[in-house]
């Protein structure tokens, strides 16, 4: 039987969210620190796996002056070199759209790096790299260690919940539906959002 996914509540979402943009308080953060928050935002709100994050160029998110209206992975960095195009949320359009306008030099010449790279800009930043972010900023405001496929499993959770399996499993890149559908058992949030659902009826 398959378990269910360890997934964030919102305000857990939030809560690690702004440490991994600000962690030395408010006012805190750098262009380091906005790059690690970006990072976190795309496995949120498009489900990118690690390996995926990483390797983003900045063609694949600017295009012509303009802000891609999706995302689309190509083969060759998705795991199961499967291709996938997903929409990209307002608010996410927004964040990047901050980091083009605040972190960005040139948009023309730089459209072949990394969207997340080290400092020389040559390579990318690495999976352990992101591992380490999540699990300070989740230890310092949860009380516990997660590891980045939560925010896939978050995304994936919140997704099913208004649309189909067969949607879910496009955007997460999944090649068998059986591997969509251990989103489909429910949480404890879902267990308590129920029974609050009961005082208003």
């Amino acid at each position: 039987m398959s378990k269910t996914p360890t997934i964030l509540t919102n305000e857990e979402t939030e809560r690690l969210l702004n440490a991994i943009k600000y962690p030395e308080g408010p006012r805190s953060m750098s262009a380091v620190s906005f790059r690690n928050y970006l990072i976190a935002m795309f496995m949120l709100d498009c489900g990118l796996r690690v390996s995926e994050v990483i390797q983003l160029k900045r063609w694949m998110i600017y295009e012509n002056g303009t802000i891609v209206q999706a995302l689309t992975v190509p083969c060759d960095i998705a795991k199961n070199h499967k291709q996938r195009t997903i929409p990209l949320t307002t608010r996410l359009k927004t964040e990047i759209d901050f980091l083009i306008e605040n972190f960005w030099i040139n948009t023309v010449e730089s459209r072949l790096w990394y969207l997340f790279c080290k400092h020389d800009n040559t390579k990318h930043i690495t999976a352990r790299r992101v591992q380490q972010v999540i699990k300070t900023a989740s230890l310092a405001t949860l009380g516990r260690h997660v590891w980045p496929h939560v925010l896939r499993h978050t995304f994936a959770t919140r997704l099913m919940r208004v649309t189909s399996t067969r949607v879910v499993q496009e955007l997460l890149g999944h090649k068998n539906l059986t591997s969509t559908q251990i989103y489909t058992h429910p949480n404890s949030q879902d267990l308590l959002d129920a029974i609050n659902g009961m005082d208003r009826t």
